[in-house]
């Protein structure tokens, strides 16, 4: 999470031995992120912001449960699937984000297995 590096970093300062990599990167502790979108039930997947508790419905919290796939051969197909929810300090840059990803490498879904 946010701050997460900072906090490590000067637990390195204080002999906390750590990779030579940390503070080099930013990650979502993964290498890949999705998101739903569109989807038929709300998700409520932002937290509050600025907003007072009991003003919006509640956000879930982050990380309850997973799919864990990191069995096999094959390396190409091991996973961890977890569902999570994203602070609300970064509700403002979501809508020109995903906008900006869209353009770049969305794909057209509308005439998927669902629609039909």
């Amino acid at each position: 999470t946010l701050g997460s590096n900072e906090i490590m970093l000067r637990s390195k300062q204080q002999g906390l031995a750590v990779s030579e990599h940390l503070g080099k990167d930013f990650s979502g502790n993964g290498d890949i992120l999705g998101f739903g979108y569109d989807c038929g039930q709300t998700i409520n997947g932002i937290g509050f912001g600025h907003h007072k508790p009991g003003v919006l419905e509640p956000v879930g919290p982050c990380i309850t449960s997973i799919i864990d796939m990191r069995h096999g051969d094959d390396w190409r197909k091991r996973m961890v699937i977890e569902e999570g929810s994203i602070p609300g300090a970064m509700g403002p840059f979501l809508a020109s984000s995903f906008a900006l990803a869209a353009g770049m490498i969305g794909q057209n879904t509308e005439h998927g297995i669902i629609d039909q």
